[in-house]
């Protein structure tokens, strides 16, 4: 099939994905993430679709309705996350989770040299390797360790801070 028929079935048929989302889903009737969901199942109803097997309307509604119940496993799957722009109740009107979060320069007060004292020589390491911004693997890697024992290691550190900061 020619890009120019593509085009065509694609621009034709835009407004099947409203009316599905409207028929099954009403309540997401708009919301423009399953819209897009929707449009990505038409364009790929409209490069797959063979003439020779079925109406193209018959194909694309189960292109489309199986694209919208992706993104609704996906949402599912992922439910438990949340966006640092989500907003949160204040009084002082419109406030995300991300102003929340304070800056390099409010942060204060951090012991590592109370931590650092409390590690091993390893936990030293694998802090150093951390703060680098290497991850688990590299650092196993690069200590000839499994990434398995980083990771109990990286635990541990953690553990420590905890204990340090809660004794502050």
């Amino acid at each position: 099939m020619s890009a120019k028929n593509v085009e065509s079935l694609i621009l034709d048929n835009r407004r099947l994905v409203y009316y599905l989302l409207h028929r099954y889903y009403p309540t997401f009737s708009s919301d423009e993430d399953l819209i897009q969901c929707g449009m990505v199942g038409l364009c790929v109803a409209a490069n797959k679709w063979d003439e020779t097997r079925s109406s193209f309307s018959s194909y694309a509604c189960h292109v489309i309705l199986n694209s919208f119940k992706k993104e609704f496993n996906r949402r599912r799957k992922h439910q438990n996350q949340v966006s640092l722009d989500e907003e949160i109740d204040s009084s002082d009107g419109r406030l995300t989770l991300c102003d929340t979060i304070p800056s390099p320069s409010q942060i204060h007060d951090l012991d590592f040299e109370n931590l650092s004292k409390g590690l091993t020589e390893k936990e030293l390491q694998v802090l150093e390797l951390i703060m680098l911004g290497k991850t688990q693997n590299e650092i196993a890697i690069e200590l000839n360790h499994t990434q398995s024992y980083i990771s109990k290691v990286y635990k541990k550190i953690k553990k420590k801070w905890r204990n340090i900061a809660c004794t502050r």
